[in-house]
Order: structure tokens, then C-alpha cells, then sequence
């Protein structure tokens, strides 16, 4: 066809607007005027229009438009999610600084202010612990505590480009699922360290990976380790690794051993749990394995090698504070034990930040709680060691807390300050009884001695509670032979255990379980009266019997009530819901606690003591000493521990030797000390004080419902009341088989409702007590009578 005749439906005139002609253009890869609308798949005819589109067609052309689209949007995508973190990634690296380990070290302590309750008046100030952060050369640092660290932290350090690409995918699927953990080399810990940033977001770990990967451009990597080695967090305060080996091991980094790197290097996973056994065991083991794996270190030192133990940890006094040095302690160790959302504790916030602790003590209750205790044992013998702790019943919080004159062991909330509370536990086994709808005016053999399988137990001065005896009455005199059977034959003693746990006694006290036998199975018979394996610290009786004070309510003791910055603004507050102690049902819950309150009542003027004209419960306790002799003439422990609907208080008495052994408790005079003594005579001063200065109401304990059979008030008696002579009852004797010596009622694990038989037992046992002297091994507990 000559050209003139060319059809003109589909080409472009010769020339372009102003009638310039057009550049010439290739026909084969031309799209035709208006291609948006052009079908692919339609069939034109040169010799004339298209026909009409059909339905279908039309819809499969709208199809066809918006899939490419689609694939044009999805390759712009693709070349901004390739090129676009590339530029982010090299602006970023521009950006970034990385701080040095002399800049961090300036930044990482700074003092800390805690507050009385009040809010404005100053308990103490602690200052950065001065010693514990020295910088020191990697050369300085043995090998194979380097390779422990890496074995823990990192074991491709000197091989990675500062990042773990695979450690990366795997905190961003977590961070997707909601799951935790994501490797970070040992650079990227530095990075997270300096910058303060610990954050689970997508923007701070890849400014974590830019900053590490410029670190790992520009140091050298013995650089960037010696950098890691001084900053990174060892636990017990120390900060840098010359630190760590001061703080556990007593000496240079230069002089630890294989063994001791590879503990000290395992702690800084998880360095809050440093006094852990069972944690720091386990990482020991890893690391040392991996060691081995690693090639660092042989498997024959590897089998040889035994997991060092630290030595205690270093008391570092921030001012002479007296008996508020505990508080002080108490404050720091509950901060170490609360996590904070980037998982550090609380504590190690506190001291990077500078930040302002408000405590629970109230100022005029502490200053009441030291003068009273001071007074009372002004004159006493030296070896008597006192302490105090009150509570307030609705909310937890400690308000006044003396645990010796510092300096020492705190004898109210140390872990390893337990002792038997005698007779002021047998509230627990009242609410086992209760707990089986059984209530007050329950009726047992209160005769004294009574036989229980190979044991006899005697109540105070061998007297008996008869005609009936019911339960009331047995608490308000203390009646030994009836909470035995109860706890032994009525309620099993796992229950009265559990009665206790529920209340506010720990579970654990350490690495310990509580109130189980020597096995650490079921407690024994001994538990009724608060002796034997029976051991807890004043704080737990003071909490627990404040359960009792709010209906059944049970609060966790604690010292801190919120964390503030230093301009005022809330950092951290302490929100610790009670749970019902003893019942999920709210009434029954109630009840139960009521109950045990009716009973405590009457002690008070059974006791010879009083609340200054408040309504108020308690119950005080005594246990026995031991000497080498096996005989038990005298007292060891005494207590006394009570409340009003507004505050919880318990006070113990021990005595300990210069040898760090426990000895008899003897007065001025050279009597024996009993509960409602000298414990009695501080408990209800500081009470009765403490209560006015804070103007507390005259407030009565809720309505009293009873459990089960209600006491009579018209309480027949064949035990005589005490009368008005000074000389005070013998003490209670448990008393064996004359083939046997005294021991532990009973030795095996008694079977709920049955008494249990014994062969001739061993000689006790001496558990060991603050100071390495050996306690009295419980057999029965005496309550002294006021004349």
C-alpha cells in the first residue's frame, strides 16, 4: 500500500503544534495514543474501527488494568525497602556517636534520697558505693576470664561484624509474637549499656545495630571488649569487672581463677539473681562447658574444676545511721528484687538516675520504736537482743522497724535472724481448726502431761485445763496440751503450716522452705506450739498477724511507697493488692479472722497488759533453752506480738554469747524472761504511744460472728488463775520415754489423726544461728503468768 494511502487511525501526524516536524520514532515500540485504554488481548482491524466490547471483555480489561497497577505499586515498594533502609542505615551512621567507658562510669552512680513517709523528711542519703567502679586494661584481664565472658555472652565476638543478623530475625519474630529474647553480641550489650536505651521497639534496635556496626568499624575489637568488661553490671553493686572480682571473690581481676571467672561471667545475664543458688549453679556449669566446647579449656579441668563460693557480701555504710541502717538494707533489697519494664531492677534504676525513694516508715513511729526499746533494755544484761516491727494492717506498709543498733545482724528481717516464736504461734492452728467449721467453743482434753505416741507433753506448771476446756479458753491460757492435739490429730500439722504460710509466713526465707521437718517434709507436732523446725523472723509474725487485724485481708510487708524523680514527677509506685488470706468466699474469709481476734481478746489482760484504752488481740510466746546437757530449765525465746484495727506489732527477745552462741534469757535480776515480760512491757508501750501521738480511733474490731460451736462466757475451771505471788511456774516439760533423751515430738512425720511412735531418737540437732552458735531444740513451750 503506498504510503499516501496509509490508514491514519493508529499514526501520529508528520509534525508536531506549530507545525515542527516530529522526531521520528520506531513503530515496533510505540504505544498507541491513549494505551491506558488499550486491551492486550483485543483484536484490531486495519481496515476499519474496533468492534463494540462485550461485557466480558470489558470486565476482564478493568481486571487487567488493576493488576498492573498492583505490580507497579509493588516494585516501587520493593525499591524503597531496598534502597530506603540503605540510605537510613548511612544517615544514621553519620549520626550516631558511641559514648566511651570513662563517660558511662561518670554517669552510672549517683546518690540516692530516701524519704520518710512524710514526703519531705530525709531518712538517709546513699551514696555511690566509692571503690567499686575501677577501669582497667584488657591486659590486665587473664585469658580465660575473657574466654568465660565470651563463652557466656558471646562466643563469635571476634569473628562478627558487631551484629548477629541471626540473633536480629529472631528479637523481631519475638517482638511480632510477643515473645522475649533475641541475641545481641556482646558490642550491641555495650551499645544498650550506653545509651540507656533497653526499649523492645524496631527503632532502638536498629539504631543498636547501626551504632554497633560503626563501633566495630572503628574500634579494634580488643577495644570494644575492654570497653564491655568495664561497663557491663556484675550484681552486689559492682559495675566493671575489677569490681565483680572485689565484690565476690575478694581480689583483683588479675588473680581469678578458671573457675572463678566462669561464676563471675555467668551472673551477667541475669545479675539480679546473683544470690541465687540454684540460678548461678546452672550458669556456672554453662559456662564452663562452653569453655569447653569453645576450646578454651580441656574437659580434665573441666571435671576437676567445682563451682567457687563468694565470699559474704561487703556491708558498705553510707553514714553511722543506728537501727535505721536496717531500714536502709531492707529499702535496697527490696528495690533489687523489683523488675522494671526494661528488666533492670529497680534498684539499678534508682542509682543511674538519681532518683528519690519514698519509704513506708513514719518518722515519729520510728523515733517512738528506738526510745522504747532503748529504755527498756537501758539497764538489761548486754547479751539480750531486741527487736520491733509495726505494721499498718491495711495496706502492708512498715512503719516502724528496729532490728538491733546496726553494725551488726538485723535481728527483725535478716534471713538468717529465725527463731522459734513459742506459744504466739498457736493462732495458726486455731485457723486450721476453723477452717474445718470447727470454732471456740470446741472442747478438748486439756489435761496435763498427755501422751502423744512415744511423747508427753505438759502444759505451764503441769496444770490442767478440764471441765471443759474448750478452745477460747485454751488460747487465753495457753493450754499446750490442747493445740497439740489439735495440730497432731484434728487438723494434721501440714494444714497448720499452710495456716501460717496463708497469713504472711513465707514459704521460703532464703534458699530454705519454712516450717517443714528436717527433710523437708510435714512439719511435726512441735509446730502447734512454735517450736522445733519452727523458725521465723519478727517481721513475717508482725505481717501475719495484721492478716488477722484487717478481716483476713493479707498484705506483703514493704518498705518503699513510690519512686520519684528528683523534680517531683512519679517514676515508679508500689501497688501491691491484698489477697483473702484464708477463704475465697468474702464472708467466710472474714470470719475465719474475725474468730481468731475473739480468741486473742482475752490474752491481753490474761497477760497483764493493756492497749491505753484501745481494743486490741495478742498473744505472747515463749521456747525453751537447751544447753549441752539436754536439759531445758530456762527460757531462750520470748514474744509478743498484738494489734489494734490500725497497727500490727511484734516484739522477740533473744540472747546470744560473745561466741556468737544463744544463752538463757535472764533479766537485771537474774528470773527468767518471759513473753508478757520484757517483750510484753515494750509491745504495749510502743502501742500505746505510738497510738496517741497518731491520734488513732478508739476504733472497735468489726462484728464477731463465731465459727462452728460458740465459747461460753459461763467457762467452768479446774486450772487455778494466777494469783498475786511473784514467783513465776516452772517451765513446760515434754517429756520421752525414760530410755530416751529429749528430742523433737515427734521425730517421723506424724499421720493427721494418729499419733505417731518413735525408737529411741537421736541426739538433737543444733541449728545454726547468726553468729555460728547452735539454738535451743524445741520439746514443749512455756508461758510464763503475770502474779
Amino acid at each position: 500500500m503506498p504510503p499516501s494511502e496509509a490508514p491514519t487511525e493508529y499514526l501520529p501526524p508528520a509534525t508536531g503544534a506549530g507545525g515542527y516536524r516530529a522526531e521520528p520514532a520506531l513503530l515496533t515500540h510505540r504505544e498507541p495514543d491513549g494505551y491506558d485504554d488499550y486491551d492486550e488481548d483485543a483484536v484490531y482491524d486495519d481496515d476499519g474501527p474496533d468492534s463494540p466490547l462485550t461485557a466480558e471483555e470489558e470486565k476482564r480489561r478493568r481486571r487487567k488494568k488493576i493488576w498492573r497497577r498492583v505490580r507497579r505499586t509493588m516494585y516501587v515498594l520493593m525499591f524503597l525497602g531496598i534502597v530506603g533502609p540503605i540510605v537510613a542505615f548511612f544517615i544514621a551512621y553519620q549520626m550516631v556517636e558511641i559514648e566511651t567507658p570513662e563517660a558511662l562510669a561518670s554517669q552510672q552512680m549517683q546518690s540516692v534520697t530516701l524519704k520518710y513517709n512524710d514526703g519531705t523528711s530525709d531518712l538517709t542519703r546513699i551514696d555511690p558505693e566509692g571503690g567499686k567502679r575501677t577501669l582497667v586494661k584488657l591486659n590486665q584481664v587473664p585469658t580465660h576470664v575473657q574466654n568465660a565472658v565470651l563463652a557466656a555472652e558471646d562466643s563469635t565476638f571476634w569473628e562478627n561484624p558487631g551484629f548477629d543478623f541471626t540473633g536480629i530475625l529472631g528479637a523481631a519474630w519475638n517482638q511480632v509474637t510477643g515473645g522475649t529474647g533475641g541475641g545481641s553480641t556482646i558490642t550491641q550489650q555495650y551499645i544498650k549499656k550506653a545509651t540507656e536505651n533497653e526499649d523492645k521497639t524496631f527503632t532502638r534496635k536498629a539504631l543498636e545495630v547501626v551504632k554497633a556496626y560503626k563501633m566495630n568499624n572503628q574500634w579494634t575489637k580488643q577495644d570494644t571488649l575492654q570497653a564491655y568488661l568495664n561497663t557491663i553490671y556484675f550484681g552486689r553493686g559492682a559495675y566493671g569487672i575489677e569490681a565483680a572480682a572485689q565484690a565476690y571473690f575478694k581480689k583483683p581481676v588479675g588473680q581469678l581463677t578458671v573457675a572463678e571467672g566462669a561464676f563471675i561471667a555467668g551472673i551477667i545475664q541475669l545479675p539480679n539473681k546473683w544470690s541465687n543458688d540454684q540460678y548461678t549453679d546452672r550458669r556456672w556449669k554453662y559456662v564452663m562447658d562452653q569453655m569447653v566446647a569453645n576450646g578454651k579449656l580441656n574437659q580434665a579441668d573441666r571435671a576437676a574444676a567445682q563451682k567457687p563460693v563468694p565470699v559474704p557480701q561487703q556491708k558498705v555504710q553510707s553514714a553511722q545511721l543506728g537501727p535505721r541502717e536496717y531500714i536502709k538494707d531492707q529499702v535496697q533489697k527490696e528495690l533489687e528484687s523489683t523488675e522494671t519494664t526494661n528488666g533492670r531492677s529497680l534498684w539499678d534504676e534508682v542509682q543511674k538516675r538519681g532518683l528519690i525513694v519514698h519509704t513506708s516508715i513514719d518518722k515519729q513511729g520510728q523515733d517512738i520504736a528506738e526510745k522504747t526499746v532503748r529504755e527498756a533494755m537501758a539497764d538489761q544484761p548486754k547479751n539480750l537482743i531486741p527487736a520491733l516491727v509495726a505494721i499498718d494492717p491495711k495496706t502492708g506498709e512498715v512503719r516502724a522497724y528496729y532490728g538491733g543498733e546496726g553494725s551488726g545482724l538485723d535481728w527483725a528481717g535478716h534471713d538468717r535472724a529465725l527463731q522459734e516464736p513459742g506459744s504466739s504461734f498457736k493462732p495458726f492452728d486455731l485457723v486450721a481448726l476453723l477452717r474445718k467449721d470447727k470454732g471456740l467453743g470446741e472442747s478438748y482434753d486439756g489435761s496435763s502431761p498427755r501422751k502423744f505416741g512415744a511423747a508427753t507433753v505438759t502444759n505451764s506448771g503441769g496444770k490442767d485445763c478440764n471441765n471443759p476446756c474448750t478452745v477460747a479458753r485454751a488460747m487465753e491460757e495457753s493450754v499446750n496440751t490442747v493445740f497439740f492435739d489439735i495440730a497432731l490429730n484434728i487438723v494434721g500439722t501440714p494444714a497448720v503450716a499452710k495456716a501460717a504460710h496463708d497469713s504472711g509466713i513465707p514459704t521460703t526465707i532464703g534458699n530454705a522452705k519454712t516450717l517443714v521437718n528436717d527433710k523437708g517434709g510435714a512439719p511435726d507436732g512441735n509446730i502447734s506450739i512454735g517450736g522445733g523446725n519452727t523458725r521465723v523472723r519478727t517481721i513475717d509474725m508482725a505481717a501475719a498477724y495484721a492478716t488477722f487485724a484487717d478481716d483476713g485481708m493479707r498484705h506483703t510487708p514493704h518498705f518503699v511507697t513510690k519512686v520519684t524523680y528528683p523534680d517531683g514527677s512519679l517514676y515508679h509506685e508500689t501497688s501491691k493488692a491484698p489477697q483473702r488470706a484464708y477463704d475465697q468466699d468474702e464472708e467466710k474469709n472474714k470470719k475465719i479472722a474475725r474468730n481468731v481476734t475473739e480468741s486473742l481478746i482475752k490474752v491481753i489482760p490474761y497477760s497483764k497488759l493493756n492497749c491505753g484504752g484501745r481494743p486490741c488481740a495478742g498473744k505472747t510466746g515463749t521456747h525453751e533453752f537447751y544447753g549441752s546437757d539436754n536439759k531445758s530449765e530456762e527460757n531462750s525465746k520470748a514474744w509478743m506480738v498484738g494489734y489494734t484495727p490500725y497497727v500490727s506489732s511484734a516484739v522477740s527477745l533473744a540472747a546470744v554469747g560473745p561466741d556468737g552462741k544463744p544463752q538463757p534469757l535472764k533479766d537485771k535480776k537474774g528470773k527468767d524472761i518471759y513473753g508478757k515480760d520484757l517483750p510484753g512491757e515494750i509491745w504495749q508501750k510502743f502501742l500505746t504511744e505510738y497510738s496517741n501521738v497518731r491520734n488513732f480511733p478508739k476504733t472497735n474490731f468489726s462484728k464477731f460472728e463465731p465459727i462452728g460451736k460458740a465459747a461460753s462466757d459461763e467457762t467452768s475451771s479446774s486450772v487455778s488463775r494466777p494469783s498475786n505471788s511473784t514467783t513465776q511456774p516452772p517451765p513446760t516439760q515434754t517429756t520421752l520415754p525414760p530410755t530416751t533423751q529429749p528430742t523433737t515430738v515427734p521425730t517421723t512425720e506424724p499421720t493427721p489423726g494418729r499419733p505417731t511412735s518413735t525408737s529411741k531418737p537421736p541426739r538433737p540437732t543444733w541449728p545454726t544461728l547468726p553468729g555460728g552458735g547452735p539454738s535451743g531444740d524445741a520439746r514443749r513451750e512455756n508461758e510464763g503468768r503475770s502474779p
